[in-house]
């Protein structure tokens, strides 16, 4: 793949003058545990389409453990639905009421 600075500075004698190919946005650990992370964007100005933008977001990944009690865990093994949700079985999501949300990182910037 040819890097973007090619192309941009390019005879532009294969490509299409008018279009300027960004490059992939780019992850890059920032340590061997694999909790700190780069990512590295390129986009064009909104205001301005000649400028081209690169924002770098560094966040950190960590694990959060919870601790529950067992007198709350078995009261919430007899808790009922309600509602939109009576006749859902157990265990799966509700459309438009239950989101699950998997694992997704932290932007502090």
């Amino acid at each position: 793949m040819e890097d973007w600075i090619d192309i941009i500075e390019g005879d532009g004698a294969d490509d299409d003058e008018d279009r300027i190919v960004l490059p992939p946005p780019q992850t890059v650990d920032l340590n061997a545990a694999r909790t700190l992370i780069k990512e590295i964007k390129y986009h064009f100005d909104e205001g301005n389409a000649d400028n081209i933008i690169r924002t770098e977001s560094k966040y950190e990944l960590i694990e959060v453990k919870k601790k529950i009690s067992k007198a709350a865990e078995a009261r919430q093994k007899q808790w009922v639905k309600f509602g939109a949700c009576a006749k859902v079985p157990k265990g799966t999501l509700e459309r438009g009421i239950t989101a699950d949300r998997g694992i997704f990182p932290f932007d502090f910037n």
